[in-house]
């Protein structure tokens, strides 16, 4: 069985989007082979607590724990997508003259 990932980026993850968060965390229990990854993306060590948090807060420690314990959870900090695409930062101010 090929697993399959799910990246989340630039949500919060807070109340709001509970109903979609243990839809995805409803995966990977012991009766069902393992199929999903989640890899959350965050902006710095601040945001990523907070994304934790409010994972704990929705699912429950033991959740949390048993798929970061599992491999199937994991943080990544979020990418430089300039740098992966060779794009050079431009000064808003120039474009303005142009």
């Amino acid at each position: 069985k090929k697993i399959k990932k799910i990246y989340i980026w630039g949500h919060s993850l807070d109340r709001s989007d509970a109903s979609y968060i243990k839809e995805i965390f409803s995966f990977n229990f012991e009766k069902v082979a393992h199929s999903i990854e989640v890899i959350i993306f965050y902006y710095d060590e601040w945001a990523k607590f907070e994304l934790l948090n409010n994972l704990l807060d929705i699912l429950g420690k033991d959740i949390v724990e048993k798929w970061m314990k599992k491999g199937w959870l994991k943080f990544e900090q979020n990418p430089d997508i300039a740098k992966l695409n060779n794009i050079e930062p431009v000064e808003l101010s120039k474009l303005a003259e142009a």
